[in-house]
């Protein structure tokens, strides 16, 4: 945090400038008034209504004070810390693209890791927007098989996982079958499937299929999940140059 002093207009202009030192006297009063109330809020702490009691304003002056100096570049404002350009990168996201939320993990130092970043994160993320009686859609992937490992296993009654997508003939990583259970038995929540397969080898055949009734019984409870209104989990995962931004997977309200 900083707060910049500049010269009054009417100053000497080879005055001498102190660092750190605001010359009230050189200033008008607006500006004093103005450097005093920031440096009382964002400095010292005080609230607006102890500094306009203490100015001899009223808190809606301060407040309007307050948001000027900011405006004007009286006071800047730095965070330091790594996340910064993570959150500006999720800000970005957020309006380039109408999500309801971003989130961006900072790149590794060894690429290979980009994976379980995304995932550990991801894992997180859900597992603290799940709730009671919730219907949770489930695809397929590495990154979310890994994503398993952050959630933190409990029990939320009346949750059900569906499957998004049918399944594959044998054991993968890929395969919707093995996440679907996986993701129920960690929160005792009753499982539902696509009882298909994930590809065929014509849409005649995909059209027969969805008209089976083990199909067509199926598809209110993803409807359901799809009507809460609740979140869609993306997860992406991008190599970037060391030191950049990070990598970002969307949260968009469904």
């Amino acid at each position: 945090m900083s707060i910049q002093s500049k010269p009054a207009a009417n100053s000497a202009p080879n005055a001498p400038e102190t660092a750190g030192i605001v010359d009230f006297a050189a200033n008008d009063r607006e500006a004093a008034v103005a450097t005093r109330a920031a440096w009382l809020y964002f400095m010292e702490g005080q609230t607006q209504e102890q500094i306009a009691r203490h100015l001899g304003l009223n808190r809606i002056r301060i407040n309007r004070i307050l948001a000027a100096a900011r405006e004007s570049g009286l006071v800047q404002v730095r965070i330091n810390t790594p996340l910064a350009s993570c959150i500006e990168l999720e800000r970005r996201l957020v309006g380039e693209f109408g999500l309801a939320e971003a989130f961006v993990v900072p790149s590794p130092i060894e690429p290979e890791n980009v994976r379980r970043m995304v995932a550990m994160e991801g894992g997180q993320l859900l597992s603290e927007r799940l709730r009671d009686n919730m219907v949770l859609a489930v695809g397929w992937g590495r990154t979310l098989r890994q994503s398993l490992a952050a959630m933190a296993r409990r029990v939320i009654p009346g949750l059900e996982v569906v499957s998004l997508t049918g399944g594959l003939t044998r054991g993968s990583v890929m395969n919707s079958y093995e996440m679907s259970p996986r993701l129920a038995d960690m929160f005792s929540a009753e499982c539902s499937y696509i009882a298909g397969p994930a590809f065929t080898d014509s849409e005649a055949t995909r059209d027969l299929l969805l008209r089976q009734p083990m199909l067509v019984d199926a598809a209110p409870r993803r409807l359901r999940a799809r009507a809460q209104g609740g979140h869609r989990l993306h997860l992406r995962r991008r190599s970037r140059p060391r030191g950049d931004h990070g990598d970002a997977w969307p949260d968009r309200a469904g």
